[in-house]
């Protein structure tokens, strides 16, 4: 997200591809950029073979995006932000069949007159909830939060989102809360001080009765530290009650989104203008599911009994994940991480970073609604079982596991089970969800009343499969290998 801190008089092919005459011509190494939209390269575009463009202005009023398709008549202006796709510089080969081509560093540059004084931006959705997209006028870097303030009506000014390229494989949208100057995901070095020319989408208030306007002004300048990126780009910590869960694709080994809870007892549990919806990735996608809203940050009031916040996530595009899930404050409270696939709950601890490992390839393991996080206090009383909470986990089932896994022979023994008594049927099935042995009657071991084992009818191929218990509290699925 990108714009110029000038305004020129020669148009956007004479900045910033450098005045190239085409593609293939890069007049000053390791400056300027292709930017595309044609097959044969007309309109000062750069010719690709798909023709697909690369540099894309937004519409605050009707909410859509259009790509620019020419760069000779197109000049820049201050205050006009734009979605820029930046392969590299223009030594990169863009015209190879496989669209993948290596990145190099490159600088973007422009002539023109820069902007002093205050900038108002008029040109923001009136209608609840819409997206605006804003950027940065100044050659300067500046501090949102002497901008955004509760001066701002109309304007959801507590959160706004960023894009950070070094998110997930192609990037991902990040949630910026202004106040604190906290990040989701937490590993990304965006913060409140925005970079020369740098843009933001930030949402109009879901009570907005007419259109908001947002002015940067000299004094919100940033200029009292070193610009160096260690500096300009480090978060100080938040204190607050909040859970922060990062999702992590193994398979490509990248942060792939993230998502936080906030609490606070001023907080309401109705979505408000401190919460931040989700804005569409590329890739993954992780929220709370807030009554059917799918929310980057869920702000809610401190639990009093058992809550449960169900997590959303989609677009998986791997096999293998981490949720990553880190505590800060949350005194007297209990929390677990509760599988609604695999019935098994996991307890969370506080103040230390909990990490839950995952597959969804097993059936129904790409479920948006697989995970939930459960919170009560520690003197909470199930009205169920009249029970007090404690730091053991809500399941009464979450210890059972396979032994040996992998298979040895042709026994299955499960271990750790309370009560057999519960059980009323357990299923072998493949790795595609077909069932292979179904089992209906069920004798714990004499030596040892937790344990129970199950016979094979026949030898099983190497491979992975999936042992479902079914049980008085619901269902059980865990992996079993054979070699």
């Amino acid at each position: 997200f990108i714009g110029s801190t000038v305004n020129t008089s020669t148009s956007i092919r004479q900045n910033w591809q450098e005045d190239a005459s085409d593609w293939t011509n890069d007049p000053n190494p390791g400056f300027g950029t292709h930017i595309t939209g044609s097959k044969s390269g007309t309109n000062g575009l750069d010719a690709t073979l798909s023709g697909n463009p690369s540099l894309f202005t937004y519409s605050n009023s009707t909410q859509t995006w259009s790509s620019i398709l020419n760069t000779n008549s197109t000049t820049l202006s201050v205050g006009t932000p734009y979605r820029l796709m930046i392969r590299g510089s223009r030594s990169v080969n863009i015209y190879q069949g496989d669209n993948f081509p290596t990145p190099t560093n490159t600088t973007l540059r422009a002539t023109g007159t820069l902007h002093t004084g205050s900038y108002t931006f008029n040109n923001l959705s009136s209608t609840p909830d819409a997206d605006n997209f804003i950027v940065n006028p100044y050659q300067c870097a500046v501090d949102l939060s002497q901008i955004l303030t509760s001066g701002n009506s109309n304007l959801a000014y507590n959160n706004v989102w960023v894009w950070d390229p070094f998110i997930n494989s192609r990037g991902s949208y990040v949630l910026l809360e202004v106040s604190s100057n906290t990040v989701t995901p937490s590993g990304s070095s965006a913060s409140k001080y925005l970079q020369p020319g740098q843009g933001f989408f930030i949402k109009t208030s879901s009570n907005a009765v007419a259109a908001p306007s947002i002015t940067f002004t000299e004094s919100s300048k940033y200029t009292s530290g070193s610009f160096a990126t260690s500096n300009l780009m480090e978060i100080p910590g938040a204190n607050t009650d909040r859970i922060n869960v990062t999702l992590i694709n193994l398979d490509s080994q990248v942060i792939a989104d993230a998502a936080a809870l906030r609490f606070s007892p001023t907080h309401s549990d109705a979505i408000t203008d401190l919460d931040a919806k989700k804005i569409k990735n590329l890739d993954e996608m992780i929220g709370f599911n807030q009554n059917g809203q799918i929310l980057a940050l869920n702000c809610v009031n401190i639990p009093k009994s058992l809550q449960k916040f169900p997590l959303n996530i989609t677009q998986y595009r791997a096999q293998n994940y981490e949720l990553r899930i880190q505590t800060l404050g949350l005194k007297n409270q209990n929390l677990e991480l509760f599988d609604n696939v695999t019935q098994k709950a996991t307890p969370i601890s506080v103040g230390q970073e909990f990490v839950y490992t995952y597959n969804n390839s097993i059936p129904q393991g790409n479920k948006a609604d697989r995970f939930e996080i459960r919170i009560s206090p520690n003197d909470w009383v199930d009205p169920v079982h009249n029970k007090t909470n404690s730091s053991e986990s809500l399941s009464t089932w979450n210890q059972v596991k396979l032994a040996p896994n992998p298979i040895q022979s042709s026994q299955i023994r499960l271990v750790n089970i309370s009560k057999i008594a519960e059980i009323n049927q357990i299923e072998l099935r493949d790795l595609n969800g077909k069932s292979i042995q179904i089992w209906n009657q069920f004798i714990g071991s004499q030596s040892n009343p937790s344990e129970l084992s199950l016979e094979l009818q026949k030898t099983l191929p190497t491979g992975m499969y999936f042992i479902e218990i079914r049980h008085n509290q619901g269902n059980i699925i865990l992996p079993l290998n054979a070699e």
